[in-house]
C-alpha cells in the first residue's frame, strides 16, 4: 500500500491496524512519473494526491486495485484508463465540505474588506498612511448583499448556509435543481446568466470537468456588475485566469479572491500576483485539523472496503469490473 503525500496519522494507523503494509512518500517533493510507476509495481492500493494517474501509470499498475484520492477531486486521474483496467478510483466527498465553505467565506470578507492589503501595510510599518489614507481600504459589508453560488453540492449548500447567517441573499445555479434546500434555506436558483449580472459575489463550487473547464471567461466576466467579487476556491481551470487579469485590470469586476490556480504552483512572473484587488491563497481550502483527519480516515477507509471485495460508496467509477 502506497500513500503519494504524508497524511494524517490516522489513516496510516486504521490501515496498519488491519494489517496493511504502508509506505508514505515522505520527500520534499512529489514522485516523478517515472518514480510513481516504480513505487506501483508492488502494491494493491494507493491513497493519492495531486499525481497525475495517467493511463501509462495505471497500464503499468498491474496489481493496483484502487485509487484512493486524498481530496474531492479526481481530475488527476484518467478515470476512462482505471475502468478499463479494472481499477477503482474513490474520493473523500464528506470530509472538506465545512474546511473548504469557511475558506471561500474568509476569502469574501478579505477581498471585500481589503484585509490582506491593510495587513500588508501595518507590516510594513506603514500605520501613519494606512489611517491617513483610510479610504483606500474603503470595503463593502457582506450583510444583504446578493451572493450567487454556481453549484450547489456538498461544499456549495454549506457556503449557502454561512452565507445566509451574514445576513446574506443567497442564489444559486446549478445543473441540478435542488428544490428541497431552496424550500429548507430560503435561497432561490436562477439562470446562470441572471447569476452572473446580478450578484455582488459569485462563489465557484462545481466541479472541473470538460463541459465546466473555463466555465468563467471574458464573456461572462463582462456580464458580472463592476462592484462584485469573483470567488474560486473549486478548481483553477473553470476560470481563464487571462481574462480574469484583465477584468481586474481593467475593472469591470471590483475584485477576486482565488484559491485555486489554472497552473498550481503559480508561476512568480504570472500578472495577476501584481494586482492590489486579488486575494491569492494557496489551495489551503482543506488545510484544517479537521477536515485533514477525516480525509485520511475516509481515503483509508475506502481502500480498505476495496481490499475486502466490496465497493465504497465513493467510487467514481463504480460501474467498473474490480480486478
Amino acid at each position: 500500500m502506497l500513500v503519494t503525500a504524508p497524511i494524517h496519522e490516522d489513516g496510516v494507523m486504521m490501515l496498519r491496524k488491519e494489517g496493511v503494509e504502508v509506505r508514505v512518500h515522505d520527500q520534499s517533493r512529489p514522485y516523478s512519473k517515472e518514480e510513481l510507476i516504480r513505487e506501483l509495481q508492488d502494491v494493491d492500493g494507493v491513497i493519492a494526491g495531486g499525481e497525475d494517474f495517467d493511463e501509462e501509470v495505471i497500464e503499468a499498475s498491474k496489481r493496483l486495485k484502487v485509487i484512493s484520492r486524498h481530496g474531492v477531486g479526481y481530475d488527476n486521474v484518467n478515470v476512462d484508463a482505471a475502468s478499463r483496467a479494472g481499477v477503482l478510483v474513490t474520493i473523500t466527498p464528506f470530509a472538506l465540505s465545512e474546511s473548504v465553505a469557511e475558506t471561500a467565506i474568509g476569502l469574501m470578507l478579505s477581498v471585500a474588506r481589503k484585509l490582506t492589503n491593510a495587513d500588508r501595510l501595518v507590516r510594513e510599518k506603514m500605520w501613519t498612511e494606512s489611517y491617513a489614507g483610510a479610504s483606500k481600504f474603503m470595503g463593502v459589508e457582506l450583510a444583504r448583499k446578493r451572493l450567487g453560488i454556481v453549484g450547489l453540492g456538498r461544499i456549495g449548500a454549506h457556503v449557502a448556509k454561512r452565507a445566509l447567517a451574514f445576513d446574506m441573499e443567497v442564489t444559486y445555479h446549478d445543473v441540478i435543481r435542488n428544490e428541497l434546500l431552496e424550500q429548507l434555506m430560503k435561497i432561490e436558483f436562477v439562470a446562470f446568466d441572471d447569476l452572473l449580472a446580478k450578484s455582488d459575489f459569485v462563489s465557484i463550487h462545481a466541479p472541473l470537468t470538460q463541459a465546466t473547464k473555463g466555465l468563467i471567461g471574458e464573456k461572462e466576466l463582462k456580464k458580472m456588475k463592476r462592484t462584485s467579487f469573483l470567488i474560486n476556491t473549486s478548481r483553477g481551470q473553470l476560470v481563464d485566469q487571462k481574462a480574469l487579469v484583465r477584468a481586474l485590470k481593467e475593472k469591470w469586476i471590483a475584485g477576486a479572491a482565488l484559491d485555486v490556480f489554472e497552473v498550481e504552483p503559480i508561476v512568480p512572473s504570472d500578472p495577476i500576483l501584481g494586482l492590489d484587488n486579488a486575494v491569492l491563497t494557496p489551495h489551503i481550502g482543506s488545510a484544517t485539523m479537521e477536515a485533514r483527519n477525516r480525509m485520511s480516515r475516509e481515503a483509508a477507509s475506502n481502500v480498505l472496503t476495496v481490499l475486502r471485495g466490496q465497493q465504497p460508496r465513493n467510487t467514481v467509477n463504480a460501474k467498473t469490473k474490480p480486478r
